[in-house]
């Protein structure tokens, strides 16, 4: 009876095994994904050794709102390359070349003005981060962060996902160097150790990598109005959908550090940054959704069905890790990152399920071009999750934020399962 239980358990998990063999991309996206947080993960580990947790809190924080501004001023056009790279396969420079140079001068306006406001909507930095230099700094690191992005979703159109593993090994790998060469003393040092890695990265992408699908040409600088045209209705409902999607992640830093303060940003960023790793997993799924929905519509659904079943597989045992040992891992960090992180990490680490089901629904929304709705759930979500953060945190600290963002999702899965089952009644 146990051989039986044993053999079934082996096909299994070979059946699993050579599911995810047979989908490379998915394999290649997530693995980039995992590689990202994990690096990421590590570097906090070791910037918290040398570091105090006040210059830990402050660089979180820098590194949030410079993705917040990334997220605002790319207006979707990620999404664009993946839904419309299609239609200019033939021609992809175009394509690429008025992409990335739209959003790089979209983001010098919005980081620029985000430098000349910080007293207004990031005063808990201003004391620390308000400079000339360290606002030329924030401006370099919106920048990269931008480029980064986009670079990624370019591997993901051309089909070439293992070059989004090397550019995510990349980016983490380099980011040490510089972490133990630059001053303590010096305030922007991890946020300048984050520039470099990605730095590093993007420019290795812009000299070697993307010039192979441009016809070995360089990336130049110009946009084409019929490009925009073209693909930008669709990357900014997208892109309305993606920051508010994002939104609670960048935004909460921010509100944490003008509510608690620096060391409280601190001990959250370290638990988000772990549950992260999970976080991804449905993220990148989603984009293989979308990406492969797109170039075979008819198929939107078998993806979604296979998609569901890989992050699941993968989420269990991370959700179960991180209730045994959450705590253990945490306490890398120092035993107070351990206190005051391991239950809203608990929290957010079991919200990564119903997140899995509604990022997934989403693509597949935007598959069949229903922006509106997207945008809908995705206002829902972080309306919740804000909301109940700014409420929560003089609380009840840090758990409000995780209780907010799994009471958000919980939400909008049950309206959706909802939906769908009547849907399913009324054509039956």
């Amino acid at each position: 009876m146990v051989a039986v239980q044993v053999q079934r358990l082996f096909s299994f998990f070979a059946s699993r095994i050579r599911l995810l063999i047979k989908h490379r991309s998915t394999v290649d996206i997530f693995a980039s994904a995992l590689i990202r947080m994990g690096a990421g993960f590590l570097f906090w580990i070791v910037a918290t050794q040398t570091h105090s947790a006040s210059d830990v809190g402050i660089a979180t924080a820098v590194i949030s709102a410079a993705s917040l501004v990334v997220a605002i001023s790319t207006f979707g056009f990620e999404y664009g390359l993946l839904r419309f790279f299609d239609q200019f396969k033939n021609i992809p420079r175009r394509l690429i070349e008025s992409t990335v140079s739209f959003v790089l001068v979209s983001t010098f306006v919005f980081s620029f003005v985000f430098v000349i406001g910080m007293p207004l909507w990031a005063k808990g930095l201003q004391s620390s981060f308000y400079s000339p230099v360290m606002g030329l700094v924030f401006i370099i690191l919106a920048l990269v962060t931008s480029l980064h992005l986009l670079f990624h979703r370019i591997y993901i159109a051309v089909s070439r996902t293992e070059f989004t593993l090397l550019q995510s090994t990349i980016a983490g790998s380099v980011r040490f160097i510089p972490l133990f060469l630059i001053p303590v003393a010096f305030h922007g040092s991890l946020t300048l150790s984050w520039i470099i890695g990605i730095g590093t990265s993007v420019f290795i992408g812009l000299v070697f990598i993307i010039p192979r699908f441009m016809g070995n040409r360089f990336i130049r600088f110009r946009i084409e109005k019929d490009v925009i045209g073209t693909i930008g209705a669709f990357s900014f409902k997208s892109g309305v959908g993606s920051f508010l999607n994002s939104a609670t992640a960048l935004i909460v830093p921010l509100l944490v550090v003008n509510i608690l303060g620096t060391e409280q940003n601190a001990y959250f960023y370290m638990s988000w940054a772990l549950a992260n790793i999970l976080v991804n997993i449905p993220v990148s799924s989603a984009w293989t959704v979308l990406a492969e929905g797109s170039r075979q519509v008819a198929i939107k659904q078998g993806v979604f069905r296979r998609e569901l079943k890989l992050s699941i597989l993968i989420l269990v045992p991370l959700i179960i890790i991180v209730f045994l040992w959450g705590d253990k891992i945490l306490s890398i960090f120092g035993s107070e990152y351990s206190f005051y992180g391991y239950d809203v990490l608990k929290l957010l680490a079991i919200s990564s399920l119903p997140m899995t089901f509604n990022y997934l629904y989403l693509s597949t929304l935007a598959i069949d071009m229903k922006m509106k709705e997207v945008i809908t759930f995705n206002a829902v979500i972080t309306s919740i999750s804000l909301v109940g953060s700014y409420a929560l945190l003089p609380l009840i600290g840090l758990n409000g934020v995780g209780l907010s963002w799994l009471t958000a999702h919980c939400l909008v899965l049950i309206y959706i399962l909802i939906r769908k089952y009547s849907r399913q009644i009324s054509t039956s």
